[in-house]
């Protein structure tokens, strides 16, 4: 970013996207890196500009040699090569930030207040692991009480089951000593009607109970893991299954136990997904009408991991609350939460002594002036 700040306004004859601009005019600013990887790319001339312009991040992500500030680069130069409508289009979606009217010695001065927020924040990241592993147990105990709680039900409709089944029978028995002796077969056979259409309705309602239920929430959780699984992952991981004794499997593609084998990156977004789920059948809806709390999910995440959560989680639920730390969510996150579109608040929390903090409410488009790049981070 500093470089970018700091960069002169070139000089070119012509406005940019005119013929006659020349191709060293409009490349001028640009690194000896990013010149020799569009030289690579056989991009060397004005009249190459369509190519320049339909390149992607995945394709400079091919060549070994660019980085993300090359990238960043070659981006920015596409953006200046667009048509005006198109210029005017982007600056009005808030996507694009500019620095040039910020002096380099406020941009200098929060940059250093960053970095000593940050080294605060670090020391305190493993307190707030330990939190998160707390939040995790908890949803645990939830969900064994849960099941507890439907395996007691289980139970009292098995009972029952074998009371309808005793009385069933008693009732068979019944009716023929009744029609032996008395040859009374009407009421008797509208009572045995009824108690079998009773004990099939149990039968009925118990396998719909220990059944239905898991089926739903095992397909939902299915829905959610494979949408925050990396490429990778999908090949593999196919299905999230509660079994019979309310326990939680991962198959892969030939329908084998996976569990054991996943990463801990892979098994922090299956419980993601599986509390997702679970939150989902409460509420009937696929929609998540209840606020969603995240603290500091990114520690164990790969980048597509990463991606995909914030890709995906804001479209799970009405209000997606989500706490992290400056190393977790950079500009990288930012932009990807920026296009869903849902990013409504932005806050800074910062420690002002012992036992206080204090909440500061800032625009998001106003972000990218706290945050850091991965490269700053490291």
């Amino acid at each position: 970013m500093g470089r970018w700040q700091n960069q002169k306004r070139s000089a070119c004859p012509k406005p940019i996207g005119q013929k006659t601009a020349s191709f060293e005019c409009i490349t001028r600013d640009l690194s000896f890196r990013a010149k020799r990887i569009l030289k690579e790319l056989g991009i060397e001339d004005i009249e190459d500009k369509d190519a320049l312009l339909t390149l992607t991040r995945e394709d400079l992500l091919q060549i070994r040699s660019c980085g993300k500030k090359t990238i960043a680069e070659i981006e920015v130069l596409q953006s200046k090569l667009q048509p005006q409508d198109k210029q005017e289009a982007i600056l009005e979606s808030g996507d694009t930030l500019s620095f040039d009217d910020i002096p380099v010695d406020v941009f200098h001065a929060v940059q250093s207040k960053l970095s000593v927020r940050g080294m605060h924040v670090l020391e305190t990241l493993s307190a707030s692991e330990r939190g998160d592993a707390a939040q995790l147990e908890k949803h645990r105990q939830q969900i064994e009480r849960k099941t507890i709680k439907l395996k007691e039900e289980q139970t009292r409709a098995q009972e029952e089951l074998v009371v309808i089944n005793e009385e069933l029978d008693r009732l068979k028995q019944e009716r023929k000593e009744i029609e032996k002796g008395q040859g009374i077969r009407d009421e008797i056979s509208k009572r045995a009607a009824l108690a079998a259409a009773t004990g099939d309705a149990l039968k009925s309602i118990h396998k719909e109970f220990t059944g239905e239920t898991r089926d739903m929430i095992g397909a939902s959780a299915t829905k959610y893991f494979r949408e925050l699984l990396d490429h990778e992952g999908k090949k593999t991981l196919r299905h999230v299954v509660v079994d019979s004794d309310y326990s939680i499997q991962v198959y892969d593609r030939w329908q084998k136990p996976f569990l054991a084998n996943i990463s801990a990156g892979q098994r922090q977004v299956m419980s993601i997904a599986f509390i997702a789920a679970l939150a989902g059948a409460a509420a009937g809806s696929d929609v998540l009408e209840m606020p969603l709390f995240m603290d500091t999910p990114f520690g164990r995440l790969s980048y597509e991991h990463r991606r995909n959560l914030l890709e995906h989680v804001p479209k799970w639920c009405t209000q997606w609350v989500l706490l992290a730390t400056d190393t977790e969510f950079g500009h990288f996150e930012a932009q990807i939460l920026r296009s869903t579109n849902r990013w409504a608040k932005f806050y800074i929390l910062k420690g002002v002594g012992a036992g206080s903090t204090k909440i500061e409410a800032m625009d998001p488009k106003q972000a990218n002036g706290l945050l850091r790049d991965e490269a700053e981070v490291k």
